[in-house]
């Protein structure tokens, strides 16, 4: 922490250390639970290798699925190696449900511009799941209903969160956006965030910023 010369100032130590009491799984902070700016930006997924090649450390070179399973959603986490090579997946699960089916939809997982947060919908329970991203891999810090039935969508800026419910085709559902604020790993609901769309059947696709 000395060594490190905090580009962001006090609010990047501020966020830093929110984040490490969040993935920290005993009552002391370590160096693995500290998220600084050189991998900062991160989308890969650890694996367990004898490889060299393999990156043990979250990396920009990962994929990362949701199966969209109505007997529980999960996120499937692939890490690539220097020869492009995927691993086998790891799973998990995002503790609520998807619809089996397809969405017609884009953005039904985001990760967050600084790589420390990854939000996936649950489509089949109306929620949204919120992991942490950390060296080890996903943790899941949150779950919430998405203001409506049938998120498909998601949007984030900063620590704003918008969802996309496209549930206007479901007995007594109208297309709608909601909106919240991720703060210490939860989920806030902005208030006056929920809005319909111009239509209640728009059939809607995609939230951006």
């Amino acid at each position: 922490l000395l060594g490190y010369e905090w580009p962001g100032n006090i609010r990047e130590l501020e966020n830093v250390m929110h984040y490490a009491l969040i993935v920290c799984s005993g009552n002391q902070i370590v160096a693995t639970d500290l998220l600084l700016r050189q991998v900062e930006i991160a989308s890969g997924l650890p694996v367990d290798s004898d490889d060299p090649d393999v990156r043990l450390l979250w990396s920009s070179a990962g994929t990362l699925q949701m199966d969209n399973g109505s007997g529980g959603n999960n996120v499937w986490a692939f890490a690539r190696d220097g020869r492009g090579h995927l691993s086998s997946p790891v799973v998990y699960p995002t503790q609520g449900a998807g619809t089996a089916s397809g969405l017609g939809n884009q953005g039904a997982l985001q990760l967050s511009r600084d790589g420390r947060w990854l939000a996936v919908v649950n489509a089949g329970s109306d929620e949204i799941s919120l992991f942490a991203v950390t060296p080890q891999g996903l943790q899941l810090t949150d779950k919430t209903g998405s203001g409506g039935k049938r998120p498909i969508s998601i949007a984030l800026h900063g620590n704003l969160l918008y969802v996309l419910n496209a549930g206007g085709a479901l007995p007594g559902g109208k297309d709608s956006i909601a909106g919240f604020v991720m703060a210490g790993g939860n989920l806030y609901h902005l208030e006056g965030s929920v809005q319909g769309l111009s239509r209640d059947n728009a059939a809607p696709a995609e939230i951006l910023f």
